[in-house]
């Protein structure tokens, strides 16, 4: 469902405050984070599948020693996209909500500088935004970097 579909609906829940606004970054955040967990729980070696079958692992134990370990990869690659959504998502959530908070985000900005015409600020606005996103994706990965060095060295996953 789009997020402009249900914005109505958090507005109405949780009224014209912050809460709305990151509740649809987060709706916006959690799709590609779940559909790569997904195909990284889903997707296994079928040589590693059936060597567990062999040694007769239970259900328990390839989930937790195989399709958990092996989604790990995807779960960071989710992450990475979602942190610049989160962003994407607090604007939309802010154009939705407009100036009716007690703070102006980026979004807000974004929607008062068009509304004047300035194009100077909207411009400082959306480079703003571009600088607030890249941060947030650098951050995610310097992150994910240092959390999994020694994964990656075992796995051979290579995060680029």
């Amino acid at each position: 469902v789009p997020i402009v579909a249900i914005a109505p609906l958090l507005i109405t829940w949780l009224g014209y405050s912050f809460q709305s606004v990151v509740v649809v970054a987060m709706i916006i955040s959690l799709f590609p984070i779940v559909s790569n967990v997904t195909a990284g729980l889903t997707s296994l070696d079928s040589n590693l599948r059936d060597l567990f079958r062999l040694y007769r692992a239970s259900r328990w134990q390839l989930l937790w020693r195989l399709r958990i370990p092996g989604a790990v990869a995807h779960l960071v690659l989710g992450v990475r996209i979602s942190s610049g959504l989160a962003v994407i998502g607090a604007i939309v959530g802010e154009f939705l909500v407009g100036n009716a908070t007690r703070y102006a985000g980026i979004g807000a900005l974004i929607t008062l500088w068009q509304g004047r015409m300035r194009t100077d600020a909207l411009m400082a606005a959306v480079l703003a935004s571009t600088l607030l996103g890249l941060v947030f994706f650098w951050a995610v990965d310097w992150i994910s970097r240092r959390l999994l060095r020694r994964w990656t060295l075992v796995t051979g996953f290579e995060s680029s």
